[in-house]
């Protein structure tokens, strides 16, 4: 690990401390969405105001629209033209730049989907000038997060960042203003790292929990995917039970101390909870992500973790077995794809927001 990486880590650290001690900030305050509120778009308004408002970006109906009146409300706002290139990091860049998921919520947020490219690392991406919106992808997102002077509040938070925003030349001042004296930046287009997953994770959390205050959780993964789930938790429920387990004895120890949570092994589960099963068992490991992920042993107790009544969260956006182990049990299921949708959308109006900002 870099001096740089350790300085941030032990930074980090000293904030994270707090999280079982937040003050709640659900989404929905009163108890969960309504049957005809607009999920998507209420996940994308909260992330805007907590993530990108702290930073001086300006955030109106424009941005937060989620519906098919999103792109007349844009061009309202800023007129029509406005395109943003997209750069991609990760295992899976390739297929994330040609997302269709991820165009049309580029589309819905009023923009032009310009050029769209995956770049080896880091260095590449940040190098490169002909991207506004950087998507960030395992096993990128904590080493991302290290490198960038500028972050918002979650990605601050967990040392997580999934997305990066660049501001196009001659943009306010709160935007085009470098943080730190990494030589990566310049004056003109300092990227700003963000997370998105936070708050796309909470809408769905928030949406099982249908105004309950669960019991208990079991977060199943200790990655960076999993710092931001767990932040959504302490967000809405900051005294309930969590339960992190994972092959990681390290990871699952180190998130749980930041997240005041128990850190369990896999074969220690049921005894943990007594045998009551959990209220939400979430899955943010890989297994799922493939077929051939599907062929190796499932390292939990799966069936003995859920119950008829319960719920059961997989990150993965593939219908995988563990979903429908989990429909078999009588548990209400979400794969990955609403947050996925939650995600994007969050990252085209985050985009739009910067591309809108006053010019001086």
């Amino acid at each position: 690990m870099t001096a740089t990486a350790t300085g941030t880590t032990t930074a980090m650290t000293g904030a994270v401390t707090t999280w079982s001690g937040l003050a709640p900030t659900p989404i929905w305050p009163d108890g969960g969405p309504a049957p005809a509120d607009d999920v998507v778009g209420a996940a994308v308004a909260a992330f805007l105001a907590a993530e990108l408002a702290p930073l001086g970006v300006r955030v109106d109906a424009a941005n937060t629209a989620n519906t098919a009146d999103a792109t007349d409300a844009a061009d309202r706002a800023g007129g029509p033209g406005l395109t943003v290139g997209i750069g991609a990091i990760g295992t899976t860049a390739p297929h994330a730049v040609g997302s269709p998921m991820l165009a049309r919520a580029v589309a819905d947020a009023g923009l032009s989907l310009g050029a769209a490219r995956p770049f080896a690392d880091p260095d590449a991406l940040v190098a490169d000038p002909g991207w506004t919106l950087g998507v960030v992808l395992s096993p990128w997102k904590r080493e991302v997060a290290a490198r960038l002077g500028r972050l918002s509040p979650s990605a601050a938070t967990t040392g997580v960042v999934d997305t990066v925003l660049r501001p196009p030349t001659g943009s306010s001042p709160a935007l085009s203003s470098p943080t730190s004296s990494s030589p990566h930046h310049t004056a003109d287009a300092a990227p700003t790292g963000v997370n998105t997953n936070s708050w796309a994770a909470q809408a769905v959390l928030e949406l099982l929990a249908a105004g309950r205050t669960p019991a208990s959780i079991v977060l199943l993964g200790a990655g960076a995917s999993a710092r931001s789930v767990a932040l959504a938790v302490r967000r809405v429920w900051p005294a309930t039970r969590l339960l992190v387990s994972a092959r990681s004895t390290a990871g699952a120890a180190e998130l749980a101390g930041l997240a005041g949570a128990d850190a369990v092994a896999p074969d220690g589960l049921v005894d943990a909870l007594a045998g009551r099963p959990p209220t939400i068992l979430i899955n943010s490991t890989a297994w799922g992500e493939t077929p051939e992920s599907e062929s190796q042993p499932f390292p939990f107790p799966m069936d003995l973790l859920l119950r008829p009544g319960g719920a059961f969260f997989d990150l993965n956006n593939r219908l995988s077995g563990l979903q429908a182990r989990a429909l078999a049990a009588g548990a209400t299921v979400s794969s990955g794809t609403l947050m996925q949708r939650a995600t994007h959308a969050a990252r085209a109006a985050a985009a739009r927001a910067v591309l809108t900002q006053e010019i001086p």
